[in-house]
């Protein structure tokens, strides 16, 4: 009798079996964590929505701004994720208050041209909108690159001051 070389057919059939058996438990598994995943992105997403929401209301007392800047947000998130393989950026620009015709009532008013004083420590009042645009042109060099889905806040401090 001849001495066999390797494995013969049933004991290969056996091996492709329990890799098969083991595949129906892992694969459903796999499915359920996939699900989990997507779900918890989904919460994050509206935690997002939510804590800009929050962010935008303490400083503008209405909802549908607030909630304009927070799904404006969310939308670049998911589209920079959905875009990024093929090499499409997308960032958004969260500004402070800015010296522009549409602030003219703030720039006015002398109790909120102090406040601003306290609340944009760096820029010491409104921003200029060329404060703005120099984070523009930063995002539009070669440098910032690697950046995608990111909301850069130039707001003089704002958000890290009392």
């Amino acid at each position: 009798m001849r001495k066999q070389k390797g494995f013969s057919l049933i004991e290969l059939l056996i091996v492709v079996a329990i890799i098969l058996i083991i595949a129906a438990i892992a694969i459903p598994n796999l499915l359920r964590a996939r699900i989990a995943a997507n779900e918890a992105g989904s919460a994050s997403s509206i935690r997002t929505i939510n804590t800009a929401q929050a962010t935008y209301v303490s400083a503008y007392p209405t909802v549908g701004y607030a909630a304009s800047k927070g799904a404006i947000e969310a939308m670049s998130r998911s589209a920079a994720a959905y875009y990024a393989h093929a090499g499409i950026r997308i960032n958004v620009i969260a500004p402070g208050l800015v010296r522009t015709p549409m602030s003219a009532r703030a720039q006015s008013d002398p109790r909120i041209t102090e406040y601003l004083i306290h609340k944009q420590p760096l820029s010491r009042g409104m921003l200029s909108a060329e404060d703005v645009a120099k984070t523009a042109c930063f995002l539009l060099r070669r440098d910032s690159s690697p950046m995608t889905g990111q909301v850069v806040t130039v707001d003089g401090g704002w958000t890290v001051s009392e």
